[in-house]
């Protein structure tokens, strides 16, 4: 009876988890797309920490900024046009006055960011996640570089700082803090986009991606670790500028399908469909990806599926060479 009281607490502990915040159960849509992140803060004081769950659908990833170009600069025009010569000087003292202000506030900007700096330098930041030696950094965008960077912990300070009700007591009120956003709870099925549009231009270089996608260095719930382990489907290319473009897609039989043509690629734009391949898939510039949970080392056996069968095309290639030196 105990057990079974126990259970039943169970049921009611995880069906209280997956409602949403209007406290009504979760849409297929929710089961099928829905995760949940937490924000970790830590008063740097007291050490007290604090967690806020917040449900995601999609997962929206910044590039890593030493990757990105510097945004292209805007030149003021000097003098007016045909317009006589009063006009002409209203114009530059008015772009003078811009590029002052414009000069001032990236003064302003780089001591706020030196600031910042030597914050930094006071405080060793918490780190939730369980990083490998494997994760360094690399000279190359990646997409487990982007999740490094959407889950790396930031300094609460200055403006930003963190309002403790530990510390209030003690009369510190606002106090710096280390802040963090890692996975509570990974989705059935994981969409992620890279941002590849800014205010200024779209971004075009190559970020790469794996067909097998490991995230549980990013979660902080134990039981679902065993739960991270994702295989790439599909992805949305973006062809064209910020003016405007086209999209495409290459899509992926999944695993569930009865069909003998899973596993299979293909590439889609528009009523155009044809057979595509992961090496094309994995040579594109992703905008939107897709990956669908599978169980842990599923990518080593058909690595390792790949492996023998090559073994064998290679065993079957000598016996024909064998044969023909019989024959001769």
């Amino acid at each position: 009876e105990e057990e079974e009281k126990e259970e039943e607490e169970e049921e009611e502990d995880k069906l209280e988890d997956r409602k949403r915040p209007n406290d009504e159960p979760n849409t297929f849509i929710d089961d099928i797309f829905g995760g949940e992140t937490a924000s970790i803060v830590t008063c740097l004081r007291c050490n007290r920490e604090s967690m806020r769950r917040e449900k995601f659908l999609h997962l929206s990833l910044e590039i890593p900024p030493m990757f990105l170009p510097k945004p292209p600069s805007f030149s003021h025009q000097q003098g007016g046009g045909g317009g006589g010569k009063r006009k002409g000087k209203r114009k530059g003292r008015g772009g003078q006055q811009q590029e002052a202000q414009r000069i001032a506030e990236e003064k302003r900007r780089e001591k706020e960011r030196e600031r910042e700096e030597e914050e930094r330098k006071k405080y060793t930041l918490i780190d939730h996640r369980t990083l490998d030696d494997d994760d360094e950094k690399t000279s190359k965008a990646t997409l487990l570089g982007c999740f490094r960077h959407f889950s790396s912990p930031e300094l609460l300070c200055g403006a930003d700082a963190f309002f403790c009700e530990a510390c209030i007591s003690n009369d510190f009120g606002l106090t710096p803090a280390s802040k963090q956003i890692i996975f509570h709870s990974l989705p059935e099925v994981l969409c992620v986009s890279v941002k590849r549009f800014t205010a200024f231009q779209k971004l075009t270089l190559n970020v790469d991606f794996e067909e097998y996608l490991d995230l549980s260095s990013f979660v902080l719930n134990e039981r679902e670790k065993e739960n991270a382990y994702y295989r790439l489907f599909g992805i949305v290319v973006h062809q064209g500028s910020m003016g405007g473009g086209h999209y495409v897609a290459f899509t992926k039989k999944l695993t569930n399908s009865l069909s003998s043509e899973r596993g299979v690629w293909y590439y889609s734009s528009d009523e155009q469909l044809q057979g595509g391949s992961l090496k094309k898939v994995m040579g594109s510039q992703a905008y939107v990806l897709f990956y669908e949970r599978v169980e842990r080392g599923e990518g080593e056996e058909e690595k390792g599926e790949k492996g023998e069968a090559d073994e064998t095309k290679g065993v079957k290639k000598e016996e024909k060479e064998e044969k023909k030196e019989e024959k001769k």
